[in-house]
C-alpha cells in the first residue's frame, strides 16, 4: 500500500518541467593559464566533466574581451556542458557559491530551478546514467571530440519527478553519500598522487 501511494504521488515528467530559467555565457578569447585572484576568467567544458565543479578549469579572459562576458557562477545553479566527447557531453555540477568573476562560456548552460523543485535533487536526477545515456546517443556534431545537444533536447529528457519533499529528502540522503565516497577517495589517494 504504501509503495502504491509513492507512486500515485510521483509523476511522469521531463527535465523541463522543473527548469525556471537556462542561459548560457559567450564566447571569448582567453589564455591557456586560468585567472589569478582579482582576474577575470571564463569556464572550460572540463569544469563539470566529473560531476563536481572545478572552477580552476578555467582560461583567463584578454582585456579586450572582459566586457563582452556574461553569466557569472552563481550558488544554486547547476552548470551543465552542452558540448563534449559522446561520454561527457551533458555533464553537469552543482554550484554552491557564487564566484563573481568566473563566467560561463558558450559551450556552458546555467539552469535554476522553479519552487517546487530542488535543485540538488535535480543535479543527481540528470547525472543518472538514464539520463546521461540518452544525452550520450542523442548527441549530434561530426567531430568526436566535440558532440553537442541542443537545449530542446535537454529539455525533453524523461524524469520521474517526487513532490518537493521528497525529492528534499532524496538529496540529502545522495548527498550524504557523495560526501562518504569522495572521503573513501581522499584517502586512497597516495602520497606520491596528492603531489602530482
Amino acid at each position: 500500500m504504501r509503495d502504491a501511494a509513492k507512486q500515485r504521488s510521483w509523476r511522469h515528467g521531463h527535465v523541463g518541467d522543473c527548469v525556471a530559467s537556462m542561459s548560457s555565457g559567450t564566447s571569448v578569447n582567453g589564455t591557456d593559464d586560468p585567472a589569478a585572484a582579482g582576474e577575470v576568467g571564463v569556464l572550460k567544458v572540463s569544469c563539470v566533466a566529473t560531476g563536481a565543479f572545478r572552477p580552476e578549469q578555467n582560461k583567463r579572459v584578454l582585456e579586450s574581451d572582459i566586457a563582452r562576458v556574461s553569466c557569472p557562477v552563481e550558488a544554486g545553479c547547476i552548470i551543465v556542458s552542452r558540448a563534449n566527447t559522446a561520454d561527457l557531453v551533458g555533464s553537469s555540477a552543482l554550484i554552491e557559491c557564487d564566484m563573481p568573476n568566473i563566467y560561463l562560456s558558450d559551450k556552458l548552460w546555467k539552469i535554476r530551478t522553479h519552487d517546487q523543485c530542488d535543485p540538488v535533487w535535480l543535479y543527481f536526477s540528470i547525472s543518472s546514467p538514464e539520463v546521461r545515456r540518452r544525452l550520450s546517443s542523442g548527441a549530434t556534431g561530426s567531430s568526436a571530440s566535440m558532440k553537442n545537444i541542443s537545449q530542446e533536447f535537454f529539455l525533453s529528457s524523461p524524469i520521474e519527478i517526487p513532490p518537493l519533499t521528497e525529492q528534499r529528502k532524496i538529496a540529502e540522503i545522495l548527498s550524504a553519500w557523495d560526501s562518504v565516497h569522495e572521503r573513501y577517495a581522499q584517502k586512497l589517494v597516495t602520497p606520491d598522487q596528492a603531489a602530482a
